[in-house]
Order: C-alpha cells, then sequence, then structure tokens
C-alpha cells in the first residue's frame, strides 16, 4: 500500500530568508514577499506577524499598504 504525506508550510520562503540573513524566524517583525503579474505586484507568502494585520497571500501590495501604511 502506496502512503502519501501533505505537507503545507505557509511560512517557508520568509522563514528562509530570514535565516540566510541570520535572523531568527519567529522574529516579531512582519515580512512579505511580493511578484509581479502583469501590471500589479501580488503578495505571495506573509508571515504570521503580516498574517495579524490581516495582510494574506494574494492580496495586491496597494491594498496591502492601505491597510499597513509603512509596509
Amino acid at each position: 500500500m502506496r502512503r502519501f504525506v501533505g505537507v503545507f508550510l505557509p511560512t517557508l520562503p520568509t522563514d528562509q530568508i530570514r535565516r540566510r540573513n541570520g535572523g531568527n524566524p519567529t522574529h516579531k517583525r512582519r515580512m512579505v514577499i511580493a511578484k509581479q503579474e502583469s501590471n500589479r505586484r501580488i503578495l505571495t507568502p506573509v508571515d504570521d506577524a503580516a498574517r495579524k494585520l490581516k495582510l494574506s497571500p494574494g492580496m495586491t501590495v496597494a491594498h496591502a499598504q492601505t491597510l499597513v501604511p509603512d509596509l
């Protein structure tokens, strides 16, 4: 019988960037990553600190900046 395991790691990209730069992945400062999609920028992964500020993947950067002006 074959077995499959599904793993969901929503903050892996932001954690990797923090570790690569010598930071702690559990740091309380928010981190988001955006990608260009045609003529707009979209948030892809967001860390837990950004989620607490109601930011989510798929949100446009313009909308995120209205919620968090110093993003």
